[in-house]
């Protein structure tokens, strides 16, 4: 069928058609049908939609202007990292560099996916250490679909004065759903002295879905 809508969409659409039931209107994506998005349908605007048997698909959504989509967040205070070989999740400065779409939460230093599609993430941390011995410390991300991935490992080894390590960083592109979590934490190996975080970034970038 084809319409002609009579208001701007500001979220999830449903189509009452002759007194008929009320059915939803989806987008189809890479990870199934999804609710459209805020401004996917225009007052006035003409638009294709066919039913799959149980919703019907828009076969042509208004597309958004390009902007770039995402959330950075920095922590330029320290943060031990106990020699227990588990895992601590780093902590951010309150206030995220920048935020796009309210991806962070400073109370859980978590971002949320706001909505599905493929996301690439980025971190990167620098350490210190005191002491003699060599220690192991990594950096994991942790998200709801995949659990716990390594992003990057450095072994420090101490000296009896102060030695700065890293950074470690990494990079991973992966697909993400709406309500998805992603967070940082931290390891050093076990029976190893206290580590210390003395910077730390984490970025995540919305690519498509």
């Amino acid at each position: 069928i084809q319409i002609v809508a009579n208001a701007t969409n500001t979220g999830s659409v449903t189509i009452r058609i002759d007194g008929g039931a009320i059915i939803s209107v989806l987008l189809q994506t890479t990870t199934g049908p999804q609710n459209l998005q805020a401004g996917q349908i225009l007052s006035g605007g003409i638009y294709r939609l066919i039913f799959n048997g149980t919703n019907w698909i828009i076969l042509n959504p208004t597309l958004k202007s390009f902007n770039f989509i995402g959330a950075g967040v920095i922590k330029n205070t320290t943060q031990a990292i106990p020699g227990s070989g588990v895992d601590t999740r780093i902590t951010y400065n309150a206030t995220p560099q920048y935020d796009t779409s309210s991806f962070f939460n400073s109370s859980t230093n978590q971002f949320t996916i706001p909505f599905s599609g493929l996301y690439e993430i980025c971190a990167l941390t620098t350490f210190n250490t005191v002491g003699s011995g060599t220690t192991s410390v990594n950096h994991s991300l942790n998200t709801t679909p995949t659990g716990s991935i390594e992003l990057g490992r450095l072994s420090l080894t101490g000296s009896g004065t102060l030695t700065t390590g890293g950074p470690i960083q990494g990079t991973l592109a992966i697909l993400m759903n709406a309500g998805d979590i992603a967070y940082l934490s931290s390891q050093t190996s076990a029976g190893s002295a206290t580590r210390t975080i003395t910077s730390s970034y984490f970025q995540i970038k919305y690519l498509g879905s």
